[in-house]
């Protein structure tokens, strides 16, 4: 059987297109073939934190039929998380000629067939300054090489690097995370790695108890043991507001239970005396069957018994109250939420002071939670002719402050007076898309 007519009186220039079309799709077969292959090395994790020096770590895999991978990877910036291109938003088209991205890292690598090896780079000098200064960003991890199989080894990953944040002198960063206690050397590394120079850790106290329990005193040492570097700020309270300590005996009890904390950890140096004592939920009564204010003075009777307690152990200790809801209605009435403003809570306990004839300060430093009225609005909403006094409203927390103590023995804070701690806040977030890589998980 002969050839097709057409190909008869084809000339020697198709027959050599054909063949090299026939070429073509073959080599563009193989290349497909090549494409459902897996790569010869993968990336297991695509976020690094450098956690010491300018140190960072990388997680790769060499696929389990080769005994091992060897090749050269280098790390290149691409781009700054909080960088954004004002071309591109302006719908402006890129330029032509792009500068060469900056080297961040590069190494000699060889992964082990068939398992995750961890894997140690080093930011050059210049990117840890870029990425110190600007805040994280993108960068594009690439590693070529060979397998023992004589396979090509090929990488070509985005990873996103971040340093941990320098906290000044004057500022302390901290969370109050529980998983601390169930998992203090965990909870501990992730601290760490973020940069956080503190934990609030805060254990229940039972009305009577004078002394940590066994499992309380082994939960402490167990944090300590697993995070020496990191600043503990412990805080108690009772499981319910009807158990708050109204009677001396009750304040007694309360202020040896911190006082044997401050005993037998003097790691520990900060001390916050109960929480949020302005909201019925953690300190009942807060109003007499009359309707008059009852909480700040009996609040103001135990802070004064635990000031007295813990600078009498020991004097380095930091006495924190009274740690006041950024929200209260003033209203003893209410069917629900019973409570005390912040700024009239503070008020009223400057006026059982006075009354009380002390001269003795009641703490060392003013404990605050600054919420918002609720959790979408901007951290420095301020909340004029409101009762909330959230983190815009320094200056309302200030008067309240002032109000309450200027001229007695209790400091104002200022420039030689007590610090102000916002021990508690948070705020619903919705990432730029530049860092929705980030985040994981979902609400």
């Amino acid at each position: 059987m002969g050839l097709p007519i057409a190909w008869r009186r084809a000339s020697p220039l198709h027959l050599l297109a054909v063949v090299l079309a026939l070429a073509a799709l073959a080599s563009f077969a193989t290349d497909a073939d090549a494409a459902r292959r897996p790569p010869a090395v993968t990336m297991v994790t695509r976020d690094a934190i450098v956690t010491s020096g300018r140190s960072f770590e990388l997680e790769l895999r060499c696929p389990g039929s080769a005994r091992a991978c060897a090749g050269k990877v280098t790390v290149r910036e691409l781009r700054r998380l909080n960088q954004a291109s004002a071309k591109q938003s302006a719908g402006t088209s890129r330029p032509k000629k792009r500068a060469k991205k900056l080297m961040l890292a590069r190494d000699k690598l060889t992964l082990e067939g068939g398992v995750v090896t961890t894997v140690n780079l080093k930011l050059t000098k210049k990117g840890f300054k870029r990425v110190r200064r600007h805040g994280p960003l993108v960068a594009r991890v690439v590693m070529k090489g060979r397998d023992t199989t004589g396979r090509r080894v090929r990488l070509r990953r985005k990873v996103r690097i971040g340093v941990p944040v320098r906290q000044k002198p004057s500022l302390l960063v901290g969370i109050t995370d529980d998983r601390i206690q169930g998992e203090p050397a965990v909870t501990a590394e992730t601290v760490r790695s973020l940069g956080i120079g503190a934990v609030r850790v805060l254990l229940l106290w039972e009305r009577g108890q004078g002394a940590l329990s066994q499992e309380q005193a082994a939960t402490l040492a167990g944090i300590i043991g697993s995070a020496p570097d990191i600043r503990i700020v412990f805080s108690s309270r009772s499981r319910s507001g009807s158990d708050a300590p109204l009677t001396e005996a009750d304040r007694s009890a309360y202020c040896a239970f911190l006082g044997d904390a401050a005993a037998r950890f003097p790691q520990i140096r900060d001390f916050g005396v109960w929480l949020e004592p302005n909201k019925q939920h953690f300190w009942s009564p807060q109003y007499n069957k009359k309707g008059v204010s009852k909480a700040p003075a009996a609040y103001v009777a135990l802070l004064a018994r635990c000031y007295d307690v813990l600078h009498g152990i020991r004097d380095d200790v930091n006495v924190i109250g009274p740690s006041t809801a950024s929200k209260g209605n003033d209203r003893p009435h209410a069917t629900s939420n019973v409570s005390h403003a912040p700024g009239t809570f503070i008020r009223r306990m400057g006026d059982a002071y006075r009354a009380s004839g002390r001269t003795a300060p009641l703490l060392d430093s003013v404990g605050h939670h600054p919420y918002g009225q609720h959790s979408a609005e901007r951290p420095w909403k301020q909340h004029t002719r409101s009762r909330t006094l959230g983190l815009g409203d320094w200056s309302g927390l200030m008067q309240a402050l002032y109000d309450a103590f200027e001229g007695t023995g209790q400091p104002v804070p200022g420039i030689d007076g007590p610090q102000i701690w916002y021990l508690e806040s948070g705020f619903q977030s919705t990432p730029a898309s530049a860092k929705a890589g980030l985040y994981t998980g979902t609400e």
